[in-house]
């Protein structure tokens, strides 16, 4: 007669590696990957913004707009009656407005318009790197790019089933 075999393999309970991050410890993971992600969007497209040549006269006209909240913000006293205050910073401003649609009328372009955020393409592997360092530095445990890569893919298929999701 043979003896019974015990079981070596297979699924049991507490059989294989336990998991090196907890769930909310990986959407954590994943959320900064994705907050960094959009991060690098938004920096290209103010440099987009930045670039657009009617930029430089409308930053001028804003520094004048900069220096009259400062001058605002200063205290009381010394001030000349409120109302004649008043008068004279929606002159100003509607001085600023008249030349910045000078300006945007010049180059034949619109006060109104939007820049398209677009994906920061070849950033992905920086974005791994820089989290993948700084969630190690912070948990004490070696979390590598793959890992970050698994914990963003998650976070992202999360995040798109909770926003498709009837309410």
């Amino acid at each position: 007669m043979a003896k019974p075999r015990k079981a070596h393999g297979g699924r049991r309970s507490n059989a294989g590696r336990k998991p090196l991050l907890s769930l909310g410890e990986r959407l954590e993971v994943g959320s900064i990957c994705e907050k960094k992600w959009d991060d690098l969007a938004r920096e290209a497209a103010e440099s987009r913004l930045d670039k657009r040549a009617e930029a430089d006269g409308i930053r001028e006209e804003q520094g004048r707009l900069q220096k009259i909240q400062e001058q605002w913000g200063r205290s009381a006293a010394g001030r000349k009656s409120y109302a004649a205050e008043v008068l004279s910073v929606a002159e100003i401003l509607e001085e600023v407005s008249a030349e910045i649609d000078e300006i945007v009328k010049g180059r034949g372009a619109s006060r109104m318009f939007s820049v398209p955020l677009r994906r920061p393409q070849r950033s992905k592997d920086r974005v791994l790197q820089e989290v993948s360092e700084l969630t190690t530095a912070a948990t004490g445990k070696q979390i590598s790019k793959r890992m970050v890569k698994t914990c963003w893919d998650e976070f992202r298929s999360l995040h798109l089933a909770l926003k498709s999701e009837p309410s």
